[in-house]
């Protein structure tokens, strides 16, 4: 097999979808198991905030875990998308930086 067979158009774009794919799969797991750790961190904030004795009127239990860590969520998910459109301006913005960076 000579490397002019492999190299077809249709081979470089089933290889570009892979890399696009696999890609995107990484990056939506990478932010899954981030989300899950800031939702467990949100869970256990009351109780933590308990064992230290804070000052403030949390009451640890499942009902105000659950609301923290569907806050932690929430604001986890906003920081992401937020992130997300900074970097998509700062593409479309690429050709009119004048090649600063």
């Amino acid at each position: 097999m000579i490397l002019t067979d492999l190299l077809t158009s249709s081979n470089i774009l089933i290889f570009v979808v892979f890399l696009v794919i696999v890609v995107l799969a990484y990056k939506i797991l990478r932010t899954a198991i981030k989300a899950i750790f800031v939702t467990a961190a949100g869970f256990v904030f009351p109780w933590i905030v308990g064992y230290l004795e804070l000052p403030l009127p949390i009451t640890p239990d499942i009902d105000t875990g659950i609301r923290f860590a569907t806050l932690a969520l929430g604001i986890f998910l906003a920081y992401e998308f937020s992130h997300f459109i900074i970097q998509f301006l700062k593409i479309l913005a690429w050709p009119f930086r004048g090649g600063k960076r």
